[in-house]
């Protein structure tokens, strides 16, 4: 009975830190703390009541009320001032402000402080974002190289596959501007991403995982794999035609072009041979990928002409 109850115990501890507790809290419950504490707990801890409700509370505001929890934060952070929690959860809700400087620059205070204080997988999943949106970019790739294989302990499906995404585009637009041979080595990085998002099966057939993965076959020179992706799935992708908005995982703004063109092969050729010029022409088109855009859009373009020639012959 007493292996059964410390199995729980350690079961219950694991989860309180996937959860992101920090580690005064991490066994600290409602009804673990009892009413009745020795003199020497009041004394080795006094705040730390007070201080786990706060941390508690600031987690709780997060999604809804970022600034709210920075507050709460901040109050955690004045009775634990060594304590770096409360900063990645500064941070955190920095990044859901939009404020990517400032999270980039409070997650860094926080593992200067402990280089454990981000190994919770959303603290790391924020710390990623933040630096891809600030700019850095291999930094970011790094993290998103630790968190990868934590990506199952992410709180659901869709979360897991935007980080996946957001890895696989972060590493071709880093790959983009390397030499040839980390040039593949990114490629490969990619592509290993987006198949590990694609084993799910709730996102197997869903576009963004679909066409990220046929553009990353194709700039690896795997284009029959990539076409038969395409031909396989293309009712799932039709509506990626149309798309005008910027999906949150895509880092070049350019390779929106490349998935809509890839969306529109099958079913409105002529389309995709107008978003593969406006691939080849937008700013900050890698010169990488270049070569592969080009051998796509010839190839639309001959299936094009074949078709005009038959109505034209009828």
């Amino acid at each position: 009975m007493a292996s059964l109850v410390q199995q729980a115990q350690i079961r219950l501890l694991a989860a309180a830190r996937v959860s992101g507790r920090p580690p005064p809290c991490a066994t600290f419950t409602a009804t673990s703390w009892p009413a009745k504490r020795s003199l020497w707990t009041r004394a080795s801890s006094p705040h730390r009541q007070r201080y786990c409700r706060l941390v508690a509370q600031a987690q709780s505001l997060l999604p809804a009320a970022p600034d709210a929890a920075i507050a709460a934060a901040k109050a955690a952070q004045q009775l634990r001032p060594e304590a770096p929690g409360p900063i990645v959860l500064q941070g955190r809700a920095a990044l859901l402000l939009g404020n990517h400087g400032d999270a980039v620059t409070l997650f860094d205070r926080a593992l200067a402080r402990d280089a454990r204080s981000i190994d919770q997988p959303l603290a790391m999943l924020a710390l990623a974002r933040s630096q891809r949106d600030s700019g850095k970019h291999r930094r970011a790739l790094r993290s998103y190289r630790k968190l990868v294989p934590r990506a199952a302990l992410l709180p659901n499906r869709l979360t897991r596959a935007s980080a996946l995404l957001e890895a696989a585009h972060l590493a071709m637009a880093v790959g983009a501007h390397s030499d040839e041979a980390a040039l593949h080595h990114h490629l490969d990085e990619a592509l290993a991403f987006l198949h590990k998002a694609a084993s799910d099966p709730h996102h197997k057939r869903h576009p963004a995982v679909i066409l990220s993965l046929a553009l990353a076959l194709d700039r690896t020179g795997q284009t029959l794999q990539a076409n038969a992706l395409l031909h396989e799935n293309h009712t799932m992708i039709a509506h990626w035609r149309g798309n005008p908005q910027l999906p949150p995982f895509v880092v070049r703004k350019a390779d929106l072009w490349a998935l809509r063109a890839l969306a529109s092969e099958r079913s409105a050729a002529a389309r995709a041979v107008e978003h593969w010029r406006q691939y080849l022409t937008a700013e900050g088109t890698a010169a990488a990928y270049r070569t592969a855009a080009q051998k796509r859009l010839t190839a639309v373009m001959t299936r094009v002409g074949r078709k005009t020639h038959k109505r034209r012959s009828r």
